[in-house]
């Protein structure tokens, strides 16, 4: 049918670290307490603090790699919804794009406190201080969000 390209490489042995469960000649992932297993390789001499502390940093960046995403893919979403309402103004050119970034702006904070809120209830079980923080600074954007849009309305009354 077609042709297969095979291509071999060589592993040359060299110093390893390993953090694992030794099973009689084998090793094997260890299962913790909590349920979790941990089975780690790293090339070189690394001590035991070492491993864990680069599997906690890994750990980290993934978990804010991952927030980031979900805040960015309910900021996309918040944008969709809100696309008709910039087209509907696009009956007038300026205006269409005026609309446009408006709702951008609304799409982003709405992303914004949502995913705040999201991510302080998750924190308050296993960190009660960064979860109850974030909380409160949710509540804040929203109070003034809040605030911010009524007295607009109020002004645009006395005005009147």
């Amino acid at each position: 049918m077609g042709d297969a390209r095979v291509k071999f490489q060589v592993a040359l042995p060299g110093l390893v670290s390993v953090v694992a469960k030794q099973s009689g000649e084998t090793l094997t992932a260890y299962t913790a307490d909590a349920g979790g297993t941990i089975q780690m390789l790293a090339t070189g001499e690394q001590t035991a603090e070492q491993m864990f502390t680069a599997a906690q940093k890994a750990n980290t960046m993934m978990t804010w790699l991952l927030r980031g995403v979900g805040m960015l893919i309910m900021f996309i979403g918040f944008s969709l919804l809100f696309r008709p309402l910039s087209i509907l103004a696009d009956v007038i050119p300026f205006l269409g794009t005026i609309v446009g970034v408006g709702t951008g702006i609304v799409a982003f904070i709405l992303s914004l406190v949502i995913s705040l809120v999201v991510i302080s209830v998750a924190w308050i079980f296993y960190r009660p201080v960064i979860g109850v923080i974030l909380l409160v600074l949710a509540c804040v954007g929203i109070f003034f969000l809040i605030k911010k849009m009524t007295g607009k309305k109020s002004q645009a009354i006395q005005v009147a």
